[in-house]
C-alpha cells in the first residue's frame, strides 16, 4: 500500500512508481506519480476536489472532464464497489490529442468532495492502454482507502 496525503489515504500503485513531489512542488490537493517505462509518457494524479453540482454521475464526471481537457466527451468503462468505502467508482476514458486519459471519480457526499483519479497515457490506442495500465488504474481506485477522515477538514 502507499500512502497519500500523509497517510490520511492508502491505496494500491506499483512497485517502482515516482513520486513526483520528490522532485517538485505538487498542490496540496493533489499526488502526483509517474511511471517510468521507455518512452511512454505516464503519470497517475490523485484530486481531492470541491464536489461539484451535478444530479448525476455523467454530468459530475463531465464537469470535471471540461476542467482538466479541452473536451467533455468521454465513454464509460465501468462502475464497480470500492474495496473500503461505501460507494462506487465510475471510470471512464478520454482520447484526446494522441493520449489516453483514463478518469475514476469517487463522490463523497458526505464531506462535499469529488475524488479524481486520472492516468495520462501517451498513446491513442486505447487497446493498448487497457491492455497495458488498466489493471494498475483500476486497483489504484478500487483499493483507495481514508484512513483519516479529518483529511477533509
Amino acid at each position: 500500500m502507499v500512502e497519500l496525503y500523509g497517510g490520511a489515504v492508502t491505496t494500491t500503485l506499483p512497485v517502482g512508481i515516482v513520486d513526483v513531489s520528490d522532485m517538485r512542488q505538487v498542490p496540496d490537493n493533489q499526488e502526483v506519480f509517474i511511471i517510468e517505462e521507455g518512452d511512454k509518457d505516464i503519470s497517475i494524479i490523485f484530486d481531492l476536489l470541491e464536489q461539484v453540482d451535478a444530479q448525476d454521475i455523467n454530468t459530475a464526471l463531465k464537469m470535471h472532464i471540461d476542467d482538466m481537457l479541452e473536451t467533455n466527451q468521454f465513454t464509460m468503462i465501468e462502475e464497480i464497489a470500492l474495496k473500503f468505502l461505501d460507494t462506487k467508482i465510475h471510470t471512464c476514458y478520454v482520447n484526446s490529442n494522441n493520449s489516453i486519459h483514463l478518469i475514476s471519480l469517487i463522490r463523497l457526499s458526505k464531506v462535499e468532495t469529488d475524488i479524481v483519479i486520472s492516468m495520462h497515457v501517451a498513446s491513442s490506442d486505447i487497446n493498448f492502454v487497457k491492455d497495458k495500465y488498466y489493471g494498475v488504474f483500476k486497483a489504484a481506485g478500487q483499493n483507495y482507502n481514508i484512513k483519516n477522515w479529518d483529511l477533509f477538514n
